[in-house]
This record gives C-alpha cells, structure tokens and sequence, in this order.
C-alpha cells in the first residue's frame, strides 16, 4: 500500500508465496516490471506459517541443545532527483526548519511505495544502492547483504513516518508501537551491524592489506549518538507534545539520510579495500560467519530475517536461498521454525499498521524451537 493511503488496502494482487524453504518474496515493490508469481512458489494453507525442516536440521539442533529465550517485546526536494522507488530519500537534515522537514515528508508520502504482504517474500528488483547498482563479483555483494536490509527498513520507516500523527484522536496507540519496534528491532540491528564491522570485518580486511577510510568509524560514533536520542522522544509524545512530534520527525528522518550517505560512502570504500588486500572470498565468508555467531541467537532472531528479507528483492530467490541454506543447521532451524514467525509478526505486521490508521496490537507467534524462560 502506498504512503498516501490512510488504511491498508483491500485490493488483492498476485503474490509470491513464502515457501517452507528458504522462501521466495514478503513487501511487494509496486513497480511496473514486477515478475509473477510461479504455481511452484505456493505456500500449503495453515495457520501462521508451515514451513519445513529437514530431518538433518532437527538432528543437528538437537546435538547443541539448541535454546532460543525471546526477550520482551539536499534541501529541495525533486521528484526528478531520485534514483529509484527503493533508494527515495526525504532529505531532511536535522537542521531543517519543522516547516521544510514536513513538506518533505508530505512530498514523500504521495510517492509510490511498497505494499506489505505477510504471506510472501518481495520479488526481485534489483539494488537499491546508489553506489552499487550492479554487483560485479563478491566484493560488491558482500556489503550489500547488511546495507540492503537498512534500505528497505528505511523506505518503510519513512513511510511509517508520513503516517505517523499520534496526537490524532484514536491514533495514539502509534507512539507505543514506533518506539517499541525500533527499540526492540531497528536500533539493535544497526548497532550490531556497527559492532561487527568495527570488531570483526574492518580488522580482517586491514589484516590482509586493505585499507578503510576513518571516516567509517568517525561516522559510527555520530550516528551511535543520534541513535541514543531517539528513545527521549518517546515520553514527550505520550504527554501531546506537538514540538516533540515535528522535532521526532526532523530527527528521524534526518538520521535515515545521514545513515543512508553513510551507507553509500562504505559501499565505495570496502569493495575497494577487499580488491587491493590479499582476501579471498572463501576468507570473507568466513569472517561473514564469524559476524553471524558473534550476533548471538537473540541478535540473529532481531536481524537474520530482514536480511534475508531485502536479499530476496536485490539479489534474488536463489541467492536468498543460497544464503539461508549455509547457515549452520541450528541457525537455519531456528531461522525457518521460531524467527521468521516473529518477522512476520512483530516486522512486517508493525510497519504496515504504522502505515495505516488501524489500531494494531502484536501478538506472539508460536514457536517449535523456543523455550520461555
């Protein structure tokens, strides 16, 4: 559904269905060229979600007593400028004035955007990237895999954003909603994206000869602070503050761009670094594991999907699957069968209700693997 619609829309389409396997396609880009979805794709009608494991993932789980504890829930704006549906940017900075910051935003919610599905994985369209707008060999690929979830989290938080008007009669349950899904979700997962490359990516590549601008870290550090703001806005909303509402805008939507040139700026500095250091691409997915394990259950069940998520869209149902099916057997198992259930619940179900004026209400999804304690 598009940013301008008050409610979700009631209009079926076509989509691909999210398969027991490493599934296929779940926010559907509205784009001209979508592909249509193939018979082979469908999902078996059941509940929540079905989805299959081998006997092979369950034994080898099994073997490592396998736990998963959930914790509690430029200044002028032009059409002409963008570069693409999925790599729109609102451009506010922080400093913009409130009347700027919501005319940009206004100016974004008319533009077309995603629709969320909860049944199916986003058909390919390619990637988002300003930079990278056709990955070369696995240099280009490798940052893509973490930036390209950012980028769709930030298309659906910008859209979030143009709906967002909690001081609404009956729209106060938004608020709430927001701050728990990016306290919960969004804020972990950059921090854990910027924990591992300052403690496990950047120190590999500059171990085999490559060499990373410090303007990396540099802009870790501000956007870490800018990140740490965001919870104080949550307090002054729920008191019907408006100037917290314009300036919680401003910030937010400011930080995406920050984050965003961020993003732009490494993908032309690692694949760079990768190509002039010794690295093999046997020995990055090794340090790609590495980051993996290092994320914990917790921070894999917060981030693994939406990765996956996004890898459908800029690289396709079989890298996706690629991607998904070298995981080690308890990851993948735990991935099919407790955190792609929670994605869907507390993911996606929480950006398209941020997108609309229905009051919504997570619920917890069942789980085969994981123990409460």
């Amino acid at each position: 559904m598009g940013c301008n619609s008050s409610k979700a829309s009631s209009t079926a389409k076509p989509e691909t269905q999210m398969n027991s396997t490493p599934p296929k396609t779940l926010l559907e880009p509205t784009s001209p060229t979508k592909v249509k979805a193939r018979d082979s794709d469908a999902m078996e009608p059941s509940g929540l979600m079905k989805i299959k494991v081998t006997d092979n993932d369950a034994a080898e789980a099994q073997k490592t007593s396998l736990q998963v504890v959930p914790d509690a829930m430029d200044e002028d704006f032009s059409l002409e400028d963008l570069p693409g549906e999925q790599a729109v940017s609102i451009q506010a900075s922080r400093s913009t004035s409130d009347d700027q910051c919501l005319a940009q935003i206004n100016a974004f919610q008319a533009m077309p955007q995603q629709a969320i599905s909860l049944d199916a994985w986003p058909e390919y369209t390619g990637p988002s990237s300003r930079i990278i707008k056709s990955p070369q060999d696995w240099c280009d690929r490798g940052i893509l895999i973490p930036h390209e979830c950012f980028r769709w989290l930030h298309s659906a938080m910008r859209c979030a954003l143009a709906n967002f008007d909690p001081l609404e009669p009956g729209q106060d349950w938004k608020t709430p909603l927001f701050f728990n899904w990016l306290e919960r979700y969004y804020i972990p997962a950059l921090h854990h994206h910027h924990d591992a490359e300052e403690s496990i990516y950047n120190p590999a590549i500059v171990a085999k000869g490559g060499k990373l601008p410090e303007k990396i870290t540099t802009d870790h550090k501000d956007i870490i602070e800018a990140l740490e703001q965001v919870a104080g806005f949550r307090t002054k909303l729920m008191a019907g503050s408006e100037a917290a509402l314009l300036e919680f805008k401003s910030h937010l939507s400011g930080l995406i761009d920050d984050i965003e040139d961020h993003l732009a700026e490494e993908e032309e500095a690692y694949p760079a670094a990768l190509r002039s250091s010794g690295m093999t691409e046997a020995e990055e997915r090794a340090v790609v594991d590495k980051i993996i394990q290092s994320l914990g259950l917790d921070g894999n069940k917060i981030f693994l999907p939406s990765i996956v998520y996004a890898m459908h869209m800029w690289a396709g149902k079989e890298a996706a699957d690629q991607f998904v099916n070298a995981l080690p057997p308890p990851i993948r198992l735990a991935f099919n069968r407790c955190w792609l259930p929670d994605f869907r619940a507390n993911n996606l179900a929480v950006l398209r209700a941020l997108q609309g004026n229905e009051p919504f209400v997570p619920e917890q999804p069942s789980c085969e693997v994981c123990t409460v304690m």
